[in-house]
């Protein structure tokens, strides 16, 4: 499809001064850029049309799921349109007009934008231009303008620095070129943390450092309790923090073993905890009397090797629930 204005341009009056023109700029390989052309004028404008001429190291480009290789600027009322297409020459024709006749506003400035990529294997000048430049004022009196054209210079990737923080602390910084892709910093992995990600990263290197984000929060791992090889209770904790076991079980008839599984220096580790304690029948040792003896230990309970005739232990008997108490005397044969 050819586009053209002719349907609303007649001659010019020879007193407007309008000029159309691309701005000044410079590429790094690879980069995308957006590009102005600029409307200068002393009479109001309603509509625009020119041929665009780019050089193969320069492409037209949009964003992902939009349609902004070329846009308007903000001069453009609500009823201006644009619409563009390749021409038999290979130019890419732009034309942009208002259905009711309104006019861009202001006297300078940007009236669109090209989105455009430069190639990423080329370096050195080249030029891009604006041919056929028709402009349609107020009056719909139309404008021929001169040819204009900008060289401009396709430059190596300039360098910036990517800087990234955990938890407010430098841990890495890498030196990536404008235009290149930026690799994710690998964070070392933290016992009993877990890594947030990473904020936002650009896809593309911008032309400005760039700091990024991420934080580590402390895990939390269970204690299960485990009373005669049942369920008895779960706590939680922290990684690190200091483990107070629950209170012993009570029950008459009963003695308790204590509670077995925490760590010796009662820190929690970095994974689930089973703890275990016995309810269980026997005998418990209350008091002892035992003078200018040896002795030793069978299932938890002293037992005396006699070297004299008043030898005593108090002790306290339970079978299956019932609870005794008595002197136990004993004697050297």
């Amino acid at each position: 499809m050819i586009l053209a204005i002719w349907c609303f341009i007649s001659s010019a009056p020879l007193c407007a001064s309008i000029s159309v023109d691309v701005e000044n700029f410079a590429i790094v390989r690879g980069q995308t850029k957006k590009i102005a052309v600029t409307l200068t004028n002393d009479t109001p404008v309603t509509a625009f049309q020119f041929d665009l001429y780019m050089p193969e190291q320069l492409s037209l480009v949009s964003t992902p799921g939009q349609n902004d290789s070329i846009v308007l600027s903000e001069r453009a009322s609500s009823t201006h349109t644009v619409l563009y297409d390749k021409v038999s020459n290979g130019a890419t024709r732009i034309v942009s007009y208002s259905s009711n006749s309104d006019n861009f506003s202001g006297t300078e400035g940007a009236i669109v934008y090209l989105n455009v990529r430069a190639d990423s294997s080329y370096l050195g000048n080249a030029t891009i231009g604006l041919r056929k430049i028709l402009v349609t004022d107020m009056n719909v009196a139309e404008h021929k303008l001169s040819d204009v054209s900008h060289t401009f210079t396709v430059r190596d990737g300039l360098t910036f620095a990517v800087t990234y923080f955990v938890d407010g602390n430098t841990v890495h910084v890498d030196s990536v070129k404008m235009g290149d892709s930026i690799p994710p910093y690998s964070v070392a992995p933290k016992e009993g943390y877990t890594f947030s990600g990473w904020s936002e990263i650009p896809a593309i290197m911008p032309e400005r450092d760039v700091n990024v984000y991420g934080s580590f929060t402390v895990n939390t791992y269970a204690i299960r309790y485990y009373l005669n090889d049942k369920p008895y209770y779960t706590d939680s904790l922290a990684f690190g923090a200091t483990i107070c076991p629950i209170a012993a079980p009570v029950q008459e008839g009963y003695r308790f073993s204590g509670w077995q599984g925490i760590p010796a220096d009662s820190i929690m580790p970095a994974y689930d905890l089973k703890v275990y304690g016995t309810l269980i029948d026997g005998i418990e040792t209350t008091q002892m009397d035992i003078l200018h003896q040896r002795y030793y230990t069978v299932e938890g309970v002293p037992v005396a090797t006699l070297m004299s005739d008043e030898l005593y232990i108090v002790v306290t008997v339970f079978t299956n629930g019932s609870r005794k108490t008595e002197k136990v005397y004993f004697s050297k044969n």
